[in-house]
């Protein structure tokens, strides 16, 4: 099955900085100090790539249409809690992961069709070599404006999509297939008739509306 997902590579010193921060509050007070400098919640997003807890890379998921990616319910939950940990604290939104682990639970159907899942996100990140070009320091454990470019400059906005199976049902010769309205999560505004799927039957990519079912025969 084969699904238009998104696709970037990108790794910040930052995430190495916060390795020792084992639990949610000690890293909210790790990133509180680091960018303690910088007012974040006038980014034009409530998430930050570089303080987010790396359980997947969610910056690979860029946008880009592929033949080839195929995004697991394993990963979708990686996903998701990458993106619970890149929340700014004061513009704090998405549920709770264990929320999105009991939806998961539940829409995993009978043998007969197969439930999907997916994620469309706009968030924030440093401009790339921000910190390697020294236009922005740490001093005293802190990320320092080293440069005469204003704070907006520092971040852009990206946007992440992936989709996914909830479950491991082998396929069928005539296989159902279902995206709940509620399985689709966005803080954008995310245009589902641009959602679409290529079922790996041989008729390519088609537009998949959330509530509807979809029997592809192989």
């Amino acid at each position: 099955m084969k699904l238009k997902i998104l696709t970037l590579i990108l790794l910040c010193p930052v995430f190495l900085m916060a390795q020792k921060y084992d639990t949610i509050s000690n890293r909210e007070e790790f990133y509180e100090h680091l960018f303690d400098n910088f007012q974040l919640n006038k980014l034009s997003t409530n998430l930050l790539l570089e303080q987010g807890h790396p359980f997947t890379r969610i910056d690979y998921y860029n946008g880009e249409l592929s033949d080839s990616n195929y995004v697991d319910e394993t990963e979708l939950r990686k996903i998701y809690a990458t993106l619970f940990t890149m929340q700014i604290k004061e513009k704090n939104q998405l549920k709770h992961y264990s929320e999105i682990e009991d939806l998961f639970a539940k829409g995993k159907g009978s043998n007969d069709t197969i439930y999907m899942a997916g994620f469309a996100f706009h968030y924030n990140r440093l401009i790339e070599n921000a910190i390697s070009s020294g236009e922005i320091i740490l001093k005293n454990k802190k990320l320092v404006n080293n440069s005469n470019k204003i704070e907006d400059e520092f971040f852009v906005e990206k946007s992440m999509f992936a989709m996914g199976s909830l479950g491991s049902q082998e396929l069928k010769q005539n296989q159902t297939f279902y995206l709940d309205n509620k399985s689709f999560f966005s803080n954008n505004e995310f245009k589902k008739k641009d959602l679409k799927v290529d079922f790996g039957d041989g008729n390519g990519f088609r537009e998949l509306k959330p509530g509807s079912y979809y029997t592809i025969r192989y």
